[in-house]
């Protein structure tokens, strides 16, 4: 049994693809996208030009 808490993400999984869970959470196996990617790389711009600023 596990003693953590499950993601929002993770529970529609189980509802709309179980397999997409089994590998997600089981397996922990993460897809990385063009979107994600564009993300980190933002953040991590903005980290570098803020660094002091930045909370999150």
């Amino acid at each position: 049994m596990w003693d953590e808490l499950l993601s929002v993400s993770l529970v529609s999984e189980i509802v709309f693809c179980p397999r997409n869970f089994y590998y997600r959470a089981c397996e922990g196996v993460e897809g990385t996208n063009k979107f994600l990617l564009e993300g980190v790389l933002r953040d991590n711009n903005f980290k570098e030009k803020f660094g002091g600023m930045y909370s999150g």
